[in-house]
């Protein structure tokens, strides 16, 4: 898996003084919710899990995390961690991942200047096309192994600077390092989200002067680098008075959430994928060696990216609704109905039907991740039910995600590894491995986001090594295709989805000629 550092008090860290129990904490900020998790160093076992709505606003198609709202009440969740758990022994250390491309510019008083606009949000398409000409399409993908795309770090910088009033030094951090920056003080930036802003070389690994001129970005703006769990400082003195402890906590940026979630996984192998499962829907592919930009990935606009751990790069695509077509489908079609079990119970797996729905509520995936793009609904009739749109809803939701892994991988895969809602989610389980046509093996993790980031953190530190993580990672549901249900899908999935989505691409294309 790589190396870390030696562990000089191995003996110590593993009992604990005079015995007590040591936890790890591992925190995730994500698009929907945010999960506050300790964990036993022992055995990783659960001691302690919280999760709270992400703060939010959303006016029209903008929407703006509430950076203040998601500290305050963060905080006060880790002060009852900290009560509960301080009495039987200490916290070591707090590992912080997020949704990769939102974050905030901070001034040197550490005041948070403008919104924290969501990855999601499409307001920054502006600065996209207003910086189209500065670089090309292959020399920026040839340094930083992203396509231009205004989820990215550096087109919200851009804004910023434009519409925040930005008059001041300040730096750009992630939402995972603006909480370590909360706790700690401290500062810094993290390869796998510093690899999600379009401004880092991936050979390199360090900030990109030549994006930086050409984007017009002052290089004082982004931190200093450290590696993915290691720790940046500890937990204020202040803080440690209002949690009530006199010990150290170590506070780290564990990355990106879709590989701590991987990394939570033992994921370490480059013959198979990882699916990463919630609001949003991504796969991951690992590559050792350095990163191997090819031509065919920047057509097909997939991202290319730094690991939690040196030794591999990433390759990565991203749906940007699979959980949030579930979401919609309940309040529109079964509001009333509080238990998802019974809306898939009634739903059942085998019911034939031609109804068709492309799951693009947000904007679409690889390989074109057009931000304007719509969903479709087709085939409706008289006799439509909902179960039938919950039906076409489950097969969207999966073709998107075959079309996605043919693009990643032509070749067949031996598994799929799943983590996130769906393992939560047998019949979306087992569509999947019908639909892709190879085994699907679902990790029954909790929080496999923040079990993943403060393992790495554990890792980094020395308490646990690859052995320890290879037997926290038995609890495996594998789910085979049932081949007669994945010939009716493909067929469906050639005769029907591809050629509608083709459809729907023409129409969408046909539109923003006129609006031009």
């Amino acid at each position: 898996m790589g190396s870390h550092p030696a562990n000089p008090c191995s003996r110590f860290q593993a009992c604990g003084a005079a015995g007590k129990t040591e936890y790890f904490i591992g925190v995730d900020i994500g698009s929907t919710n945010c999960k506050v998790c300790a964990y036993d160093v022992r055995d990783f076992s659960e001691a302690a899990c919280e999760r709270f709505t992400t703060p939010q606003v959303t006016c029209g198609k903008q929407t703006d995390f509430l950076l203040d709202d998601i500290w305050h009440t963060l905080k006060k969740v880790l002060a009852g961690m900290f009560s509960r758990l301080s009495g039987q022994g200490r916290i070591v250390h707090i590992a912080i991942a997020s949704v990769g491309e939102s974050g905030v510019l901070v001034d040197d008083k550490g005041e948070a200047i403008g919104p924290v606009i969501a990855w999601f949000d499409t307001r920054t398409e502006e600065q996209v096309r207003k910086n189209k000409d500065r670089i090309s399409e292959q020399e920026l993908y040839g340094i930083c192994g992203l396509n231009a795309h205004s989820n990215y770090s550096a087109y919200k910088i851009l804004w910023l600077k434009e519409h925040a009033g930005v008059d001041r030094p300040c730096r750009w951090v992630s939402l995972a390092g603006y909480i370590a920056y909360k706790l700690t003080g401290e500062i810094h930036s993290e390869p796998t989200l510093a690899s999600r802003t379009m401004l880092l070389d991936l050979r390199q690994r360090q900030w990109s002067e030549t994006l930086l001129d050409k984007l017009n970005i002052e290089k004082s703006m982004l931190p200093d680098l450290v590696p993915s769990g290691q720790a940046i400082g500890t937990v204020r003195p202040e803080l440690k008075r209002e949690f009530q402890v006199e010990y150290e906590t170590g506070v780290s940026i564990a990355g990106h959430d879709h590989m701590c979630g991987a990394f939570g996984i033992g994921l370490t192998s480059s013959d198979s994928l990882l699916n990463s499962t919630g609001t949003t829907e991504g796969l991951l592919a690992l590559s050792g060696g350095g990163a191997k930009v090819e031509e065919r990935h920047c057509s097909h606009k997939l991202s290319h990216g730094l690991y939690v751990l040196d030794a591999y790069t990433t390759l990565f695509g991203s749906l940007p609704a699979a959980g949030l077509c579930f979401q919609w489908l309940k309040e529109m079609f079964f509001a009333n109905e509080k238990s998802w079990e019974r809306i898939w119970h009634g739903l059942g797996r085998r019911i034939k039907n031609d109804l068709l729905f492309i799951p693009h509520l947000r904007g679409s995936g690889p390989p074109l991740r057009n931000v304007q793009a719509r969903g479709l609904l087709y085939g409706l009739e008289d006799t439509t039910g909902c179960y039938d749109v919950a039906r076409a809803v489950l097969e969207g939701v999966c073709f998107e995600l075959k079309a996605l892994r043919e693009l990643m991988h032509p070749g067949s895969v031996p598994a799929v590894k799943v983590i996130g809602s769906a393992v939560h989610n047998p019949l979306w389980l087992q569509y999947k491995a019908d639909v892709l046509g190879c085994s699907v093996e679902a990790y029954d993790v909790n929080e496999a986001v923040a079990r993943g980031a403060a393992l790495l953190a554990a890792y980094k530190a020395g308490y646990v090594d690859e052995a320890f993580i290879k037997k926290l990672n038995r609890k495996v549901r594998v789910y085979e295709p049932d081949w007669k249900q994945n010939g009716y899908l493909q067929e469906k999935y050639e005769q029907l989805y591809v050629p509608a989505s083709q459809l729907k691409i023409e129409l969408e294309q046909r539109e923003r000629r006129k609006e031009r």
